[in-house]
């Protein structure tokens, strides 16, 4: 299938979601029927996906000499089980096999960070290009089951001999008011009322943690949802052996400028019509944040995982009024859409329209050899909304051949050095009339002179060449700079370095890329900002796919 129908597809699925978010959003139908269309629901299912898996791979799997699973006992393996057949030499999907579970998501993770697949929506299918000669076609649906699945394993099991379950707790009796918050001051005092209660197991030897002792946690932690009561935990670690440590923190926000925060944002964003339950629902999820800061992470992670459920249901109902019932009925809360889930789509927009591509597509092959531009000129883009705060040029080739030159003139040196000592030879023995010898040194001499003419001409070529690649830089440097910031925020979003801020209602994407623990590219970039790039550079792309003739 030619990659570029996909750019196109896949780009277009994302862009329907997002305009059925900001419907939402707007209390406006708008575009928002387009979801419903041409399998958009797929492709933006593959956007969420993408994201997700990305973010959370490296903690499901590691790559040593072999692919290991990272989480505990069987678990991996029973989530794979919803997308692939167990087969006796390992797990099996459109009769390709693949040796483990871990390799299994290893491979899928890698093929969607790079762009590896292409798209069939109205057959309901992702084609996995795993090399030359396979193709793997996995049902998204399917693939979508899988990921939410591994995603909540994920949730539950990030470290092997730790496990942390929290709530965002208020004190405050909800049942009998109806009337909603109408005031600054008690919205105030209602953000200062919520906390974070945060339960800590900890295996004391560093051994993995029992199955058994994480499913007595798991229910002492359910009953204590249900209740609010602490002496379900205070009795589940009654019950330890000295094996572990038990420990109960409680967060609550301090800094007025936060409280400050919230109460601009939740004024200015709070739904109209919700009730005074309602509202602490949207006040809670929205200070998770404030209270815990690894939510300051897992917030991308949520709001995508939000957003598969929502396309999942729309499938099912293809009516919004149902999907709110059946989350109400499932998820036992009501519908809120905010801004984290429209930041993650268009994470997903700029995915589809520059990452998916990047490496092969978008590719210059000819770069740096002739100076032909064969693949996407990125000078064309507009990116003057995003400033980043750090921002790495790729100067390798020119590094390289710098190098190189550096090289050759030490050779030619250390040549200098033993041809000044032969001559210095040649005169001793000349004056002793030692014809032998001086025949031997001039035979030298000739080779050093032949070797240090060849490195001079070598020396000669690599400049000239090192000169054309600075040239090439300078009158390039607007490609150069705009790919270095595309490939900034891919690589920022396919390790999972990015998070969504929020600064008096305003939404900042934070990217974040990192080289052998050094910062390579950092912008913060606000939402609406990041949103009108993505969306003005689409026509740039379009253009590109429309003129240009070799097919992926």
């Amino acid at each position: 299938m030619d990659k570029r129908k996909s750019i196109v597809d896949y780009y277009n699925a994302n862009q329907a979601y997002f305009d059925y978010l900001q419907g939402i959003l707007g209390n406006s139908d708008g575009n928002c029927k387009n979801i419903f269309n041409d399998g958009n629901i797929y492709g933006a299912e593959v956007g969420c996906m993408s994201n997700i898996l990305l973010a959370i791979k490296e903690d499901i799997v590691l790559k040593k000499e072999t692919y290991e699973s990272n989480l505990f006992g069987n678990l991996l393996e029973q989530s794979v089980e919803l997308i692939a057949s167990k087969v006796p030499n390992g797990y099996m999907i459109d009769n390709y096999v693949f040796n483990s579970a871990a390799e299994l998501v290893s491979k899928l993770r890698n093929k969607l960070a790079h762009g590896d697949f292409t798209l069939d929506l109205n057959h309901n299918r992702i084609i996995l290009n795993i090399d030359d000669e396979n193709e793997v076609k996995v049902r998204i649906n399917k693939l979508s089951i899988f990921i939410v699945n591994a995603l909540s394993r994920y949730l539950k099991d990030r470290e092997r001999n730790k496990n942390k379950r929290d709530l965002i707790v208020i004190d405050r009796n909800i049942s009998n008011r109806q009337n909603p918050i109408v005031n600054d001051k008690e919205l105030r005092n209602v953000i200062k009322d919520f906390y974070c209660i945060e339960f800590v197991l900890t295996r004391s030897d560093s051994k993995n943690i029992e199955l058994s002792v994480l499913n007595d946690f798991e229910e002492a932690f359910n009953k204590y949802k249900k209740d609010k009561k602490l002496i379900h935990m205070s009795q589940f670690k009654n019950n330890l052996d000295s094996n572990y440590e038990f420990k109960i923190n409680r967060m609550s926000i301090e800094n007025d400028q936060d409280i400050d925060k919230l109460v601009y944002y939740i004024k200015e964003k709070c739904p109209d019509n919700l009730n005074y339950e309602a509202q602490l629902l949207f006040i809670g999820e929205e200070i998770k944040p404030y209270l815990n800061k690894d939510y300051e992470k897992m917030n991308p992670l949520y709001s995508n995982l939000l957003n598969l459920l929502i396309l999942s249901e729309l499938e099912k109902t293809n009516s919004f009024n149902v999907l709110k019932q059946r989350l109400i009925e499932t998820y036992e809360r009501p519908l809120i859409i905010d801004y984290n889930n429209l930041a993650s789509v268009c994470i997903a927009m700029f995915n589809a329209l520059f990452s998916y591509s990047l490496d092969d597509y978008y590719k210059d092959s000819l770069e740096f050899d002739n100076f032909q531009n064969n693949g996407f000129d990125y000078s064309l883009l507009d990116l003057s909304l995003i400033n980043p705060s750090i921002v790495t040029i790729d100067e390798v080739k020119i590094s390289e051949v710098e190098n190189s030159c550096n090289s050759i003139s030490n050779d030619i040196k250390n040549l200098e050095g033993k041809i000044s000592k032969n001559l210095e030879s040649l005169k001793n023995v000349k004056e002793k009339g030692i014809l032998k010898a001086e025949t031997t040194i001039n035979n030298n001499l000739q080779k050093l002179e032949e070797k240090k003419n060849e490195l001079k001409n070598k020396l000669s070529e690599k400049k000239k060449h090192l000169s054309n690649l600075k040239s090439y830089y300078l009158n390039n440097i607007n490609h150069i700079k705009n790919r270095a910031i595309i490939e900034g925020i891919r690589n920022a979003i396919a390790h999972g370095n990015y998070k969504i801020d929020l600064n008096f209602g305003d939404y900042i994407l934070i990217f974040t890329d990192l080289y052998e623990g050094k910062v390579t590219f950092e912008a913060k970039i606000p939402l609406l900002d990041f949103i009108k790039t993505v969306e003005s550079n689409t026509s740039v792309i379009e253009k590109y796919i429309k003129t240009d003739s070799k097919s992926i």
